[in-house]
């Protein structure tokens, strides 16, 4: 049958049965064809944080403060700010600074477009001040001309990321340039660093994610900084093809994440000095013992999800390129990594079928985009930001 007459369910049921018969199979070994595709169904799912290129937007907890006891509208621009480094060092993974976000709101009424209600720079002016102060100086000596020109704006401020997570209360994070690839997931109501990668929530995704079997995949095609790998999104999330999900993924994901968040809040310690504990071999207090069993039973779910029952996983301490880890064996990585390979390479040739690939096809967003509308000292709308001292 013609395909594209198909609706879009019959359609994959149609490629997924040629498959299993053996038509028009896609046929990958990893050592001989080691390109991956984009996958569609992972479009919309991933962001990289907001480039803001001038540390004068940066502010300090009390400077943030200060500027709302002067005036509470100035609670509507300022957030907390979430770097990478907090991510993996911070125990609660909380933004140490804030930071002065006008959004993509013009600089004043003079230049607005007809019927505009939203607000503009020019309404914050003890904020509006300090960027000008701080920024714009910077900002008039770039050669970009939009940079110049919207000097109060960040120069990436990644609207989709936050009209995605609007109304959301959670996130996932991970630090881009990191010694472990590990996530994390934080409140929706920050703004979050270009050295953070955000990825929409749930905890079966976040399951899949802190699986080894996403862990082998990310240090098999991510770059290196150093000695630290640089998880970017194209290349390890966006082409990574995830299973289906199930409840015992759900099951295994909150108690993997409350577990750890636990005894990261006894020891006081961050992400990057837990997994230290967790990967070294001489370590064996409970807390961390109990870790590393969960961390299989991650595993293991990820695996039946994907249907590879067959597939012994061998958990120990091996040797890898970035040193001891407590993962699975060398055999075992080679052979997660051929299926996922194939799976990627199956599961394009079924989207390209679906037409999900032609070219100058819009990329699909998760959530449509609301605008929002704000009138100076009033509430804010649809669940986005207005700054945790808003309220006192």
């Amino acid at each position: 049958p013609d395909l594209k007459s198909e609706p879009v369910r019959h359609r994959l049921l149609i490629l997924r049965t040629r498959r299993k018969k053996g038509v028009g199979n896609v046929r990958v070994r990893g050592a001989e064809k080691p390109v991956r595709r984009q996958q569609a169904a992972n479009e919309g799912k991933s962001f990289q944080g907001s480039t803001i290129l001038g540390s004068g937007f940066v502010l300090s907890p009390e400077g943030a403060q200060r500027l709302v006891d002067k005036d509470q509208c100035n609670s509507l621009v300022l957030f907390p700010y979430l770097s990478g480094e907090d991510v993996n060092s911070d125990m609660n993974q909380a933004p140490r600074r804030w930071v002065i976000n006008f959004r993509n709101w013009p600089l004043d009424r003079n230049k607005i477009p007809p019927n505009y209600s939203d607000p503009v720079a020019s309404d914050f002016p003890d904020c509006l001040t300090i960027v000008e102060e701080k920024v714009k100086p910077t900002r008039l000596k770039n050669k970009v001309k939009s940079r110049r020109e919207l000097w109060w704006q960040f120069t990436r401020p990644t609207l989709d990321l936050y009209h995605s997570i609007s109304g959301e209360k959670y996130v996932i994070v991970a630090s881009r340039v990191t010694k472990y690839v590990v996530h994390a997931i934080v409140p929706c109501n920050y703004v979050y660093d270009v050295g953070t990668n955000v990825i929409l929530f749930s905890y079966q995704r976040f399951a899949i994610l802190s699986a080894s079997l996403f862990d082998v995949w990310v240090h098999k095609y991510a770059s290196t900084l150093e000695t630290r790998i640089r998880y970017t999104l194209t290349d390890c999330f966006e082409t990574f093809p995830f299973p289906e999900v199930n409840d015992d993924l759900e099951k295994i994901g909150q108690e993997y994440h409350q577990h750890r968040q636990a005894i990261m809040k006894s020891r006081q310690q961050g992400l990057t000095t837990t997994y230290n504990r967790f990967h070294n071999e001489d370590e064996n207090d409970s807390d961390i013992v109990k870790l590393r069993e969960l961390h299989i039973q991650t595993d293991n779910a990820v695996a039946r999800a994907y249907g590879w029952t067959d597939l012994s996983l061998e958990h120990d301490f091996h040797e890898t390129r970035q040193g001891i880890r407590f993962t699975l064996s060398e055999s075992a990585r080679r052979e997660v990594l051929d299926r996922l390979l194939r799976l990627n390479h199956e599961r394009y040739a079924e989207e390209v079928a679906l037409g999900l690939h032609d070219k100058g096809k819009k990329k699909k967003t998760t959530r449509k985009p609301r605008k929002t509308k704000i009138g100076k000292g009033k509430k804010q709308e649809n669940g986005k930001q207005m700054g945790i001292f808003s309220e006192k």
